[in-house]
């Protein structure tokens, strides 16, 4: 039987047979307001609070705008810190060199020894991996430029490196939540395309904003391991909790 994590997040768990199962990576993908960075927050704060160490690292926001998004929250995320529960990372654009974010989050997490991880996000790290070259590819990789048998560009360095990134993750013993932009047209579940067919479990959270008013579903896609539900299950951010499902009501509108 797979050991799992509890995710802290209000009415999920059962949708996933009683948690994430241990080590795995989940791709958390959502459009912009559907809450990703505070679903991620919620499940580091949850794990520390039960002696689950966890690291959140960042590409978009800096330590303090983080701290400072969990302040309607009772997560105590900055006592959590001080308890050396939790560590958050932000990365600089100027940090935004694919090999050093491996060696510094490999070497932190060797250190650390977090139970959790959070990566925020794959948009922004894919964003970074377009303008690298065919040689930074080659030598992250570990592969000899003057052997090669091919040369990487464009689009296939961006979809390598992910790859070679989730897979250095998979061998991290942390179960993960990798947060990724879903397009709003595109029939694919990520920025990348490429990682909701190499993680472990797929979440995907569906936000419409319409005058005023907004609407917000979460859809468990994928759980390897798991025998998940497929519907989708309203649900709200609400002050001092946090992410919250309404599985009553997602029952109430399939018996309609």
């Amino acid at each position: 039987m797979l050991e799992r994590v509890k995710t802290g997040i209000y009415g999920l768990d059962d949708l996933i047979g009683g948690g994430i199962p241990k080590n795995h990576v989940i791709l958390l993908s959502g459009q912009a307001g559907a809450g990703k960075t505070l679903f991620g927050l919620q499940y580091i704060a949850h794990g520390a609070t039960n002696n689950e160490k966890g690291i959140f690292i960042t590409f978009e926001q800096n330590k303090k705008d983080i701290l400072s998004q969990t302040q309607n929250f009772n997560w105590n995320l900055e006592r959590l810190e001080g308890e050396d529960k939790v560590k958050i990372l932000d990365f600089k654009p100027s940090d935004m060199h694919i090999a050093n974010i491996l060696l510094k989050m490999e070497q932190t997490i060797l250190d650390f020894k977090p139970k959790r991880l959070v990566l925020d996000s794959l948009s922004t790290l894919s964003i970074y991996a377009e303008i690298m070259t065919s040689m930074e590819l080659l030598n992250l990789m570990g592969v000899d430029i003057k052997t090669a048998t091919f040369i990487p560009s464009g689009e296939a360095i961006t979809r390598r490196t992910i790859t070679e990134f989730l897979g250095r993750i998979k061998n991290l013993n942390t179960t993960a939540l990798i947060i990724s932009e879903l397009p709003e047209t595109s029939t694919f579940l990520s920025r990348d395309t490429i990682s909701e067919f190499i993680a472990d479990g797929v979440i995907l959270l569906n936000y419409v904003g319409i005058v005023g008013e907004s609407s917000r579903t979460i859809q468990v896609r994928k759980m390897r391991g798991s025998n998940h539900s497929k519907d989708f299950i309203p649900y709200d951010i609400v002050e001092g909790e946090g992410v919250v499902l309404k599985p009553e009501e997602a029952s109430k509108l399939l018996m309609k």
